[in-house]
């Protein structure tokens, strides 16, 4: 990405109802760097309890894929749950899983008190 500054606003839904979140600042590190997350400040609706939690979770880890595990640990987690996304020990937040409700592979949000399936999720970025 260019220097500019982006935010991030991530739409889902869930049991029929919508939800989002907003990240302040977001930016992800090139290519030399595995595509690296860089996240700033959480708020919106789809819930973060800390930022131990949600997408911030995996806040400055960097990208894999099934056929590139970038994970600080053993595990290949692209390859157990179905989705290329920043785990970080697999993960708090999957919205690139299979689409299946209900599986440990599917499609799922972490808010620190329970796990969400989410039927439907849109990643936006905008320059500010």
């Amino acid at each position: 990405m260019s220097k500019h500054t982006y935010e991030l606003r991530i739409d889902a839904k869930i049991s029929g109802r919508d939800l989002f979140a907003l990240y302040a600042s977001f930016k992800i590190e090139d290519e030399s760097d595995n595509y690296r997350l860089r996240l700033g400040s959480h708020s919106g609706t789809l819930k973060e309890k800390s930022d131990n939690y949600g997408l911030s979770y995996h806040n400055g880890h960097p990208f894999s894929t099934h056929d590139r595990d970038n994970e600080s640990d053993s595990r290949n987690c692209a390859e157990k749950y179905h989705g290329a996304w920043w785990y970080k020990g697999c993960y708090h937040s999957n919205p690139n899983g299979k689409w299946a409700v209900n599986t440990e592979s599917g499609m799922k949000w972490y808010t620190g008190t329970s796990s969400v399936y989410l039927s439907t999720t849109e990643m936006k970025i905008r320059r500010i």
